[in-house]
């Protein structure tokens, strides 16, 4: 009786010490760590899309962006002096309303959702919408526009 406790005890150390290091294996190689570089960046009246890449020359790091989800045309004057690159996504991420996320040696930039920076702007269309062949007057009809994304019902 005690003998096969012992084999338990032991199976079940071994499947513990085996979930354990896989668990830590998960976090070396899922979450890498943005290199600890120092920069100088300093670009007057360039886009989002100039000053990331003054940021890759320096450091080496490329970016990866859709420019229609991110504000890539929209002129900054930036200037800091020997800051690590951490800090200076941390400024960019609130002056512009994005996320960088390190992944596989490049940084992915999106939307920050949560950010009022790209708070959604509001319109107000008015008109009416008309079948094509009885001119009958529609209502629910909906509305959308391809290239922002959105839509709308009418009332």
């Amino acid at each position: 009786m005690l003998g096969g406790l012992n084999i338990r005890a032991r199976d079940l150390a071994s499947r513990v010490f085996f979930l354990v290091a896989l668990c830590s294996a998960t976090n070396v190689f899922g979450q890498r760590q943005l290199p600890q570089v120092r920069l100088t960046v300093q670009a007057e009246d360039a886009s989002l899309s100039e000053l990331l890449s003054i940021i890759t020359a320096k450091s080496g790091i490329s970016f990866s962006y859709n420019p229609k989800r991110i504000p890539v045309q929209q002129k900054t004057s930036y200037r800091t002096s020997d800051k690590t690159l951490d800090e200076i996504l941390g400024e960019l991420a609130r002056q512009f309303g994005l996320t960088f996320e390190f992944v596989e040696d490049q940084i992915i930039v999106k939307p920050d959702r949560r950010s009022d920076k790209v708070a959604a702007q509001t319109f107000t269309l008015s008109g009416t919408v008309k079948d094509s062949g009885s001119g009958e007057v529609l209502i629910g009809a909906s509305v959308y526009v391809r290239e922002l994304q959105t839509g709308t019902v009418t009332n």
